[in-house]
């Protein structure tokens, strides 16, 4: 069973477990191409880098006591880190998120009726960690100074990436809920999975094999993991993603794939 720490090991998770995934299935007789593993491992990528950000966003805000040690401990830098890891995502994808359509399930199979949420443009949600980052040190000119600076050079990013974007959905859980996702997978190719959410209550990301087995299962905030499907690229792979609010009060969560 794979767990999330705390900052330093959830980045090292986000970095080694490089790989990709694409969620529609593909009916074909031949093996991916070249060009095509290329393409869904730099969306793996980006998957796991969103986890990532979601992870130095937290430990902005101060969220990662319990786990640091680090009591109350803020730090605006970590937050505009955050936004920059977003704007390059933004940018290496051209803005584009396209909708994960799979309906969430219960543990019967029964189609929940939940409303799916819009998905807020990272740019954006970039602007709002940054302005998080500004309030911290509102007070301090010496260190409002030195902030604008970071933020700067957190927003000169020039280079477009041509690996399309992930595709992702936002929902709301409410306390105890379970959200059921079967999800085809390509055969053969890399694939990748990313969870992020600001709580109020923590949520289980459980990722299933085909056969039921249990590939991953993380608690927190924000968690990704990278694997490569079995198989070729007429083999579909049904993989299953669940996610638990382990809270009482309901709590919003975005899932990506790549």
């Amino acid at each position: 069973m794979l767990k999330l720490r705390v900052l330093v090991g959830s980045l090292a998770l986000a970095v080694a477990l490089t790989g990709a995934w694409s969620p529609v299935a593909a009916q074909g007789t031949k093996e991916p191409t070249k060009e095509e593993l290329a393409q869904a491992a730099d969306r793996a990528d980006v998957v796991a880098q969103l986890a990532t950000a979601a992870n130095l966003a937290a430990f902005g805000r101060g969220e990662l006591g319990d786990e640091t040690g680090l009591k109350a401990a803020k730090s605006p830098e970590a937050l505009v880190a955050a936004g920059g890891i977003l704007l390059r995502i933004n940018a290496a994808t051209g803005g584009e998120m396209k909708a994960i359509t799979t309906k969430p399930t219960n543990d019967k199979g029964e189609t929940l009726k939940v409303e799916l949420a819009k998905n807020t443009p990272l740019a954006d949600e970039a602007k709002g960690l940054f302005d998080a980052a500004r309030a911290m040190v509102a007070s301090d000119k010496a260190k409002t100074t030195a902030l604008e600076g970071l933020i700067k050079q957190a927003e000169e990013v020039t280079k477009r990436g041509a690996c399309g974007g992930p595709r992702t959905l936002c929902c709301t859980a409410n306390g105890g809920e379970t959200h059921t996702y079967v999800v085809p997978f390509i055969g053969g190719c890399p694939a990748a999975v990313a969870m992020t959410s600001n709580g109020p209550g923590k949520i289980r990301l459980e990722i299933l094999s085909p056969n039921g087995d249990t590939m991953f299962d993380g608690k927190g905030g924000w968690a990704n993991y990278n694997w490569k499907t079995s198989g070729n690229a007429n083999v579909t792979r049904n993989i299953t993603i669940k996610v638990t609010n382990l809270g009482r009060n309901p709590t919003p969560y975005r899932v990506t794939t790549n």
